[in-house]
């Protein structure tokens, strides 16, 4: 990781590239560098990252000439950095140093509205890469997406579309594939809501469309948090707006 962020001289340890490599700092010069799950980095690589930002400068694994450089550093996790700093796993000063602006991604769950549009914008990605025709998500099986609490989040609904895709474009018929991927979110989501206190038991049959059913444990749970719309949102993983909205259709 430390050759891949700061780059290496020839020679500079067994199997290094004879010519030496550059590294990311290096080729964000003047622009911009990404760092993902940055609670990942180990202690001792903390430390260095600290210096990198505090000086604007790096210098290669082997090497003994300063390289100034001028990076915008934008870092990503989803973990809770204050916690791993009081368990010892994240250097505070370093947490410091990065939380300059501090920008809050929710979950899908918690952004359900969003869905179809982002849904719709993965296919024509995925289309595309696949140099096919664009699957048509019908009404029915959007809902069911949407109430879905992807604990995957955005990874998780591109794997889930990339297979409506590939699927759509063989000899299945597209019926069949929507069918199938609709009753595993219902399972799914059956199972969410008897894991979660309150659900609906799983002897408890309900019948009638998928709309029936949603509007079923809508009001189920509702009547078993005493009316409090907001728990019964937090519970079946909604915003309050949805939940009403949902409540107020026929």
């Amino acid at each position: 990781l430390e050759s891949e962020l700061f780059g290496y001289v020839p020679g500079a340890f067994t199997g290094a590239n004879r010519n030496g490599k550059v590294g990311l700092f290096e080729l964000a010069h003047m622009g911009t560098i990404f760092l993902d799950e940055i609670d990942a980095i180990p202690l001792e690589l903390q430390s260095r990252l600290l210096r990198v930002i505090q000086e604007r400068e790096i210098m290669r694994i082997g090497g003994s000439s300063i390289i100034p450089i001028d990076v915008r550093i934008i870092a990503a996790t989803h973990s809770d950095l204050k916690s791993d700093i009081q368990k010892g796993k994240f250097r505070s000063d370093l947490f410091y140093r990065l939380n300059v602006l501090q920008i809050s991604l929710p979950p899908l769950r918690e952004r359900q509205d969003d869905i179809p549009l982002l849904a719709d914008k993965l296919l024509n990605k995925i289309s595309a890469r696949y140099k096919c025709e664009k699957p048509v998500l019908n009404e029915a099986f959007l809902n069911t997406f949407t109430q879905y609490s992807w604990p995957g989040n955005i990874r998780e609904m591109e794997n889930i579309l990339e297979r409506i895709v590939v699927l759509s474009n063989s000899d299945i018929p597209q019926h069949i594939i929507f069918n199938e991927i609709n009753d595993e979110f219902g399972t799914k989501l059956n199972q969410e809501i008897n894991m979660d206190d309150g659900g609906i038991p799983e002897e408890t049959e309900v019948g009638g469309t998928l709309k029936d059913f949603e509007r079923q444990v809508i009001l189920k749970q509702l009547e078993w948090n005493g009316g409090n719309k907001d728990l019964t949102a937090k519970k079946l993983g909604i915003s309050r707006a949805t939940l009403w909205r949902k409540l107020k259709a026929e």
